[in-house]
């Protein structure tokens, strides 16, 4: 179980639970401060996002067994951002024998990954 603190905890459209650690988003927002003020848009990203993506080059370089994917939603940065969309990496782990996802990173993106493989889409 993980004893970081937590400042959020979700369900994505395929039932997984997601959680956003504070050392996490510490961590986004130092290596992309122009996010710092869109916390409430990656939870929003995470729990109703426009499209799920793998990514089977992170995935691989990872030797902890963990998947990675990115969250897409469109629409939802405002300012010098609002043309982008926002983009939030995922890794899915195995504990106790069920999935639980933390967010890696949150970025704006104007596209996703040539790399990336779309595995879910919203309707």
């Amino acid at each position: 179980m993980d004893t970081r603190p937590i400042l959020w905890q979700v369900i994505d459209p395929r039932g997984l639970s997601i959680i956003l650690a504070q050392e996490s988003w510490e961590h986004a927002i130092l290596h992309h401060p122009e996010i710092a003020d869109f916390l409430p848009q990656v939870q929003l990203t995470v729990q109703d996002p426009d499209a799920i993506y793998y990514d089977p080059k992170s995935t691989e370089s990872r030797d902890t067994g963990a998947i990675v994917y990115w969250y897409v939603k469109r629409n939802l940065l405002s300012g010098a951002l609002e043309q982008d969309l926002l983009g939030v990496v995922v890794k899915v782990v195995i504990e106790n024998s069920s999935k639980q996802g933390y967010v890696s990173t949150a970025l704006p993106i104007d596209k996703p990954l040539t790399r990336l493989v779309l595995q879910w889409i919203k309707n």
